[in-house]
């Protein structure tokens, strides 16, 4: 899933890479498929979410289905999703060198790449549910967002990593949501709990 990870930044020219920048990535690109798998899951993990669920986790779920348009269940997609990652298929496996020579370059980063998504599907053709699923402009906006989400929310506060970000959607709804979403991810009990909900 080296696609998605070069999506996830945009680099600057003259930047070197930090050592910090891989693991950000790989982190943000493991916390866009647990957005996808909100998504995917619909409107029912909202349901399934109990009283005792952690309201980090109750709020991010909330913002993503209503960016996504509270989507009912899409059950295929989202065992396609969960045998993936069963199957280690989405961590990627990063270097710095295919991360930065795959980026796009800082300016040059579009809101939807359409070639880096063509090639994230084609990573996929092994899990034709969740191919189809990303071929929906929405879900797609979602993984990439998400990622870009997540990168921005780790590298806070360091002026050299921040170079690296991809600047918010400009959308005030979407923006904050990815926002909740990227502060759930930094939680492992959060993901967790969502790892474990039906």
């Amino acid at each position: 899933m080296t696609a998605l990870a070069a999506l996830a930044i945009a680099r600057p020219d003259d930047a070197a890479v930090p050592d910090a920048l891989v693991p950000i990535v790989q982190a943000a690109c493991a916390g866009a498929w647990h957005a996808v798998e909100v998504v995917l899951a619909g409107t029912a993990l909202r349901e399934a979410l109990g009283p005792a669920a952690e309201p980090v986790l109750r709020e991010a779920v909330d913002a993503l289905l209503a960016i996504a348009g509270d989507p009912p269940p899409r059950r295929e997609a989202l065992a396609a999703l969960r045998a993936a990652r069963r199957a280690g298929f989405l961590d990627p496996a990063l270097s710095v060198d295919t991360l930065v020579g795959n980026a796009a370059r800082a300016g040059d980063v579009p809101a939807l790449p359409r070639d880096g998504l063509a090639v994230v599907r084609r990573e996929l053709a092994a899990y034709p549910a969740l191919d189809a699923a990303l071929g929906e402009s929405e879900l797609a906006a979602v993984l990439v967002d998400t990622a870009r989400a997540i990168v921005r929310h780790r590298v806070r506060g360091d002026a050299e990593l921040e170079r690296w970000a991809v600047a918010p959607t400009g959308h005030a709804m979407r923006d904050r949501a990815l926002v909740t979403f990227a502060e759930l991810a930094a939680i492992p009990s959060s993901l967790g709990e969502l790892e474990r909900l039906p």
